[in-house]
């Protein structure tokens, strides 16, 4: 009998989601979206390991009921259409593998997911769609019980591992835009340039006033005025309005 050893912070993220899930005897896991619920082995009968990535692939396939992500499920056996939903599953597995260390069933998620891969691996976007799909419900189901997305949800190595099990052909490079035709050369004459307008002279500055000398002809005027010419001289100041005196 295979050693299980319960994963309590696993069970507690998927118990919060509120599945339906019933545990059955036999080795076969499903999801049925007409009653929307899971059923699984119990978990005694496989690794701890192998049923958690069941848990993990089967969740993701519960995320697309039309009530939650609406994709289209219950597609007949080998349709392009399951191997498209097989692949959302596998690709969401693998992250939620990676969120929570679950790494001891890599091997048989992918050796599962590849049966599906050579239905559809002719077309490259529908893989891209799934693959998209995929990582999609894994965020959808932190979303669902309102815990903040941490960065490492989705996982730069869980992708590395899709990449190399499910090789895609490099995305197309969108063709280059037309180069637009130049404009053709008018022929008509251009219209002349207007004529400079005519540049209006300034007025001339006005200068200050010139005082006229004062003339005095009294003697006795003159005899009172003179300790005022000795000050201030017969001839004003450069700079100044200072008048003259002409005695």
């Amino acid at each position: 009998m295979p050693t299980f050893i319960p994963r309590p912070n696993i069970d507690a993220f998927f118990s919060r989601l509120s599945a339906r899930i019933v545990h059955k005897d036999g080795d076969k896991a499903h999801y049925f979206s007409g009653t929307d619920h899971i059923q699984l082995f119990p978990q005694g009968k496989v690794s701890s390991d192998f049923y958690y990535s069941v848990l993990f692939h089967e969740h993701a396939h519960w995320t697309g009921h039309a009530t939650r992500l609406d994709r289209v499920l219950g597609q007949p056996a080998g349709s392009r259409g399951q191997a498209r939903e097989e692949i959302v599953a596998v690709t969401a597995e693998i992250h939620l593998s990676f969120r929570f260390g679950v790494l001891g069933a890599l091997d048989s998620s992918f050796a599962y997911g590849k049966k599906f891969y050579e239905i559809i691996k002719d077309d490259p976007a529908l893989i891209r769609a799934a693959m998209h799909d995929g990582r999609t419900a894994v965020v959808y189901m932190h979303l669902l019980q309102s815990e903040a997305v941490p960065y490492h949800v989705l996982s730069p190595w869980a992708e590395k591992l899709l990449a190399e099990n499910f090789p895609l052909p490099p995305e197309p490079v969108p063709a280059p835009l037309p180069v637009p035709h130049p404009r053709p050369q008018t022929t008509s004459t251009p219209n002349p340039p207007a004529p400079p307008k005519p540049v209006k002279p300034s007025p001339p500055r006005p200068r200050a006033p010139i005082r006229k000398p004062i003339i005095v002809a009294d003697p006795a005027v003159r005899e009172r005025l003179a300790p005022l010419i000795a000050k201030f001289g017969t001839a004003p100041r450069p700079g100044t309005m200072r008048p003259v005196w002409r005695v």
